[in-house]
């Protein structure tokens, strides 16, 4: 009886050995994907930092291009002025 006992022991000291190593390469599987998940979350915001700067470039863009058409069109308007007057 004791025989079974010890073998029962060593049995369960043999999972729980595996399962300490299995809990540890989890435990270190988790850490690797927190890096890159920590990693990935900074590359989005700079991509959106990024996305944002280009709206707000594209935007400026659009009013500078407004901009010439109101100059070119009040130039037209002042010339056909001074041609009827």
């Amino acid at each position: 009886m004791e025989q079974k006992f010890e073998q029962e022991r060593d049995e369960l000291r043999a999972r729980l050995a595996e399962t300490e190593k299995k809990l540890q390469e989890r435990t270190q599987e988790l850490g690797l994907t927190e890096q890159t998940l920590a990693a990935r979350s900074s590359e989005f915001e700079s991509l959106q930092a990024n996305n944002k700067e280009l709206e707000e470039l594209r935007e400026m863009k659009e009013v500078r291009s407004e901009n010439r058409g109101l100059k070119i069109l009040r130039s037209g308007i002042r010339s056909l002025i001074s041609v009827c007057s």
